[in-house]
């Protein structure tokens, strides 16, 4: 289901809002003949649309339809239904996805986009709201399930210098050390061929912790169901499951990730040091 375009238009992968696949045999609705299809279309979606946080899709084998959900943890999806039998859920689930938001689709609405195609992010450093610009896309990891890195070259609206800045989003194991501090202390250090410290915080959708679980599955522990099977980076075999990683939410760093907020009271540095990256930011 892309968005609106003229006849003449070809679509792309960064026009797709949700993912479909038919078959017509009603036995093709299995890991193997379908559901992996989906994966890729996933995975195709995830990487070209650089403010998509999860995509929803749905997959239809004769009369059987399963409902999907991709996100950094993996995918999960409804026990299949006949339309024929059922037809008031097939109607309900497509009137679902055709009035949507783009928040409820998986957009990123803490990155905002204004009306002559120009993006940016907003965040509170040192008592002051600072607006950062997105130049262009540097780096989006392929894949479903996993950190999701990305990084954005930016800079500071009004910043006169016109310093280049990177931004860092990703999804945080809540096993490991926040990136953003780390880039803090070599920043204090003077580490040289490291990129300078500005800022990171963890990033907030509608005021709660980006994170899987909670924000983006609602609450649903898809672990505690019986065909529950955890497996790493792969679809799951079962009809409704999950890969088996928790995240805790995402962070943006100017190299980092979206932390809980922290703020740098040093200003930019004037100019590089000897062999070291541009600044890098932790949004």
């Amino acid at each position: 289901m892309p968005r609106c375009y003229d006849d003449s238009s070809r679509y792309h992968w960064s026009h797709v809002l949700v993912l479909g696949e038919l078959k017509s045999n009603p036995s093709a609705d299995t890991a193997s003949r379908t559901w992996r299809d989906l994966g890729r279309y996933a995975r195709e979606v995830l990487t070209i649309q650089d403010t998509r946080r999860f995509t929803l899709g749905f997959t239809l084998c004769g009369p059987n339809m399963r409902l999907w959900e991709f996100d950094r943890v993996g995918a999960m999806s409804s026990s299949f239904f006949d339309i024929n039998k059922d037809g008031l859920q097939f109607v309900s689930a497509m009137l679902g996805f055709l009035t949507m938001n783009d928040e409820q689709l998986g957009y990123d609405s803490s990155i905002i986009s204004t009306s002559d195609g120009k993006s940016y992010i907003e965040i509170q450093r040192d008592g002051h709201c600072e607006r950062l610009i997105l130049e262009g896309l540097m780096k989006r990891s392929a894949c479903v399930a996993g950190r999701a890195t990305t990084c954005w070259k930016a800079r500071r609206e009004g910043d006169k210098t016109n310093s280049p800045l990177v931004i860092k989003d990703s999804w945080q194991y809540p096993e490991r050390e926040e990136e953003g501090k780390l880039l803090q202390e070599a920043t204090e250090k003077e580490v040289v061929n490291v990129a300078r410290y500005y800022y990171h915080e963890t990033v907030r959708v509608n005021g709660e912790i980006d994170n899987i679980r909670n924000n983006v599955r609602k609450g649903l522990d898809v672990t505690q169901y019986t065909n529950f099977r955890p497996m790493r980076y792969e679809l799951p075999s079962a009809a409704s499951g999950t890969a088996g990683i928790e995240r805790t939410g995402r962070s943006t760093s100017t190299t980092g990730q979206k932390r809980s907020s922290s703020q740098a009271s040093a200003i930019l540095p004037p100019k590089k040091r000897p062999c070291s990256s541009s600044p890098s930011k932790s949004v």
